[in-house]
């Protein structure tokens, strides 16, 4: 992938935007550009059964007239369409509420130099390879234990994208992320009883990636420590949660204290 070599074509379009809605008498106005494309190779029971690639791209235009917003969105990056997606957006902002509050931030807050967060690493990884990681993995989870008596599958992916951002306070800049993974879900089979688990790994790096012989046998672990699971009466005890759920208790709290929700008064926390 050469993701990050479209930087400049993808800032070009986004500063476009907020000029064409400038000239059409918008107060302020943004737009955010990304670009997207990746792979994913899918193997269940030692055959290929998927590939697949993806790429996707999108501009979004808000516009602000006299406290009031407007947004569109479009694909399309060709002059003639961002002209329309811009035009669009303002014609929306023209029967919206007024909202003292809603416009960009202030220009001095803007991060005029923000900082290289070495989020772009991308993984030359054709299908064949990919097909053969996803294999080894599987083939681990099936040969831990003889109990691992069918398979979902096992993944692995690759992807990057390229994200701007620009509005009419002359900022325009953006950054380049990459995202690789591999996965693997079996079913353990004892004495009736069918438990299916998973496993994967998540890096930025290729090299920070977990081996595909831990992601599938630690799948196959999981899946095995669920036979002969049993109810418990009703009781006061203390609840662990895995670090895999517990993250998600996180992230309601998150989106119950966000500004958003806190102004539009759409929050379990609104005045807690």
């Amino acid at each position: 992938m050469k993701i990050a070599v479209m930087s400049g074509s993808l800032q070009d379009t986004a500063s476009h935007a907020v000029e064409l809605a400038r000239s059409l008498g918008a107060d302020q106005a943004e737009a955010g550009v990304s670009y997207n494309e990746g792979l994913s190779v899918t193997v269940r029971l030692g055959e290929l059964e998927s590939v697949e690639r993806q790429r996707d791209r999108g501009l979004g235009v808000t516009v602000y007239t006299d406290g009031r917003k407007g947004s569109a969105s479009t694909s399309d990056f060709s002059s003639k369409a961002v002209q329309e997606v811009v035009a669009k957006a303002a014609s929306i902002s023209r029967f919206t509420n007024q909202d003292k509050f809603a416009g960009l931030a202030e220009a001095d807050l803007m991060a005029t130099t923000p900082s290289d967060l070495d989020l772009y690493h991308p993984w030359d990884l054709d299908v064949e390879a990919a097909e053969a990681l996803a294999l080894r993995s599987e083939s681990a989870a099936r040969g831990l234990d003889a109990r691992i008596k069918n398979s979902e599958g096992a993944t692995v992916s690759t992807g990057g994208g390229f994200r701007v951002y620009a509005n009419s306070h002359g900022f325009c800049n953006g950054y380049a992320t990459t995202s690789h993974s591999l996965s693997c879900s079996v079913v353990a089979d004892s004495n009736d009883s069918l438990e299916r688990d998973y496993w994967y790994t998540v890096s930025r790096f290729p090299d920070g990636l977990d081996t595909p012989e831990q992601v599938g046998e630690r799948a196959a672990e999981r899946a095995l420590g669920r036979l002969g699971a049993r109810q418990l009466t009703t009781q006061v005890v203390p609840v662990l949660f895995p670090a895999e759920l517990a993250r998600g208790l996180f992230g309601h709290l998150i989106t119950a204290i966000r500004g958003s929700a806190q102004y539009q008064q759409a929050s379990f926390l609104l005045n807690a």
